[in-house]
């Protein structure tokens, strides 16, 4: 209960904005690993998707987004609605991660397959996927993954994580 005081208590920190956000061919899926991805993207225009609560500084609101919300409401979390209609605004050709272990990003991925490119890069070791069981791991699905390694490869073979 005392968590969700403070993320409510936080909600006064961000800035609304009462708009659609600006079209972008690129969108970086969530900020941590940013730094790498910005030097990569410099030359581009790219549009930073802070999913953490934490991060996110700025919160959009618009009619598509509540219509989308709303349709959309038991399907999926609030937060993951609001990603995904939000990468649905902006337009993108592709989405870029280097949180490779993501839920949000695995939905999205899946939610838009065949339509927008979803590129994980693999920032981490991925011992976390070891251990998981399989129903955790079902929820896993990667477009298109570029990880370390055969190590990661291999793993991801056995574990039977999506990657397609």
């Amino acid at each position: 209960m005392q968590k969700k005081i403070k993320k409510f208590l936080l909600l006064f920190k961000k800035k609304f904005i009462f708009t659609t956000p600006e079209k972008k061919k690129i969108v970086v899926f969530d900020c941590q690993g940013n730094n790498y991805l910005h030097d990569l993207f410099i030359e581009h225009d790219y549009f930073l998707l802070s999913t953490r609560f934490d991060e996110i500084k700025l919160i959009y609101l618009n009619l598509k987004l509540f219509k989308f919300i709303f349709f959309n409401f038991f399907k999926r979390s609030l937060k993951q609605n609001y990603l995904l209609s939000l990468i649905q605004q902006i337009n993108a050709k592709v989405v870029v991660t280097m949180i490779d272990n993501s839920y949000d990003f695995s939905i999205a991925a899946k939610y838009f397959e065949n339509k927008i490119s979803f590129l994980a890069i693999q920032g981490a070791n991925r011992g976390d996927i070891k251990v998981q069981n399989s129903e955790e791991i079902k929820k896993y699905f990667l477009d298109t993954f570029f990880c370390l390694g055969e190590y990661e490869k291999k793993l991801y073979e056995k574990k039977l994580v999506r990657v397609k």
